[in-house]
């Protein structure tokens, strides 16, 4: 049994030694010289719980509900699905529009003034007097609004049978439906999630509690196998297994500290 111990040790020395090299690793401080030999001291030890206050659950819940991005980010989908809705909804409406324009037109150029418009003939007639005229005079008149234009319409479309706008405001309704169920869906990992971890500690926190009685109880019966063998009322035997049993309490307590 000496021997099989001593073996664990040697393994827990060595895995010890792999993991202080990935630890000098993880800090840089492998490929210098001078720092890579030197020992790793820890100066944080692991303590037993000294806090027996039950934990707020529902507090604890609703403060990883407020803070989850994943959460925000789902919401924030609820609210653009809304928004997707109200557009495909006004896409069933009818649609009515008005619309008026008012524009300025001039005029430029030469004006040939005749006698009359045509002969008798047919032909053009004489030009009696020719007014000269150019860009001022256009850019003059659109200014002046002397010869204005106005114009007005009415339009309105009614969407009989669109199917495409009916898909639509379909798809946008399905989409926050399902976006409502991942919302939910969130909510519920995230409160499980919140009481599976507060329900770890205060189980390791009872399991170093029960494992420290264990420890006390272990080393009461040493004490009490030691001296009934001082007395000669028993054998080495149990004075041995009670030493064992310590040494399995011990093991126990650290590895609920660890735990915890």
């Amino acid at each position: 049994q000496y021997a099989s111990q001593d073996v664990f040790v040697t393994q827990a020395r060595y895995r010890l030694a792999q993991a202080e090299d990935a630890f000098r690793r993880q800090m840089g401080a492998d490929l210098d010289p001078q720092y890579s030999n030197m020992p790793i001291e820890l100066t944080e030890t692991v303590l037993p719980p000294s806090d027996d206050r039950p934990f707020d659950k529902e507090q604890m819940v609703n403060t990883a509900i407020s803070k989850r991005p994943d959460l925000m980010q789902a919401k924030t989908n609820i609210d653009v699905d809304e928004l997707n809705i109200k557009s495909a909804k006004n896409a069933l409406l009818p649609d009515i529009s008005l619309t008026g324009n008012y524009s300025s037109n001039g005029r430029g150029g030469p004006f040939y003034q005749r006698q009359n418009i045509f002969q008798g003939d047919g032909t053009s007639s004489t030009v009696v007097n020719v007014i000269p005229g150019g860009l001022g005079d256009a850019l003059s008149q659109t200014f002046n609004f002397n010869y204005p234009t106005y114009g007005l319409g009415l339009t309105l479309r009614f969407p009989i049978r669109d199917r495409r706008a009916q898909a639509d405001f379909a798809d946008a309704t399905v989409s926050r439906r399902l976006d409502a169920l991942r919302v939910r869906s969130t909510e519920q990992n995230i409160r499980l999630d919140v009481l599976n971890a507060v329900n770890q500690v205060e189980n390791s926190r009872a399991s170093v509690k029960l494992a420290q009685v264990r420890l006390d109880f272990s080393q009461k019966r040493v004490e009490a196998e030691q001296k009934r063998y001082d007395l000669g009322v028993t054998t080495i035997f149990f004075v041995i297994q009670a030493q064992n049993d310590l040494v399995s309490a011990q093991f126990s307590y650290l590895d609920s500290l660890w735990d915890y």
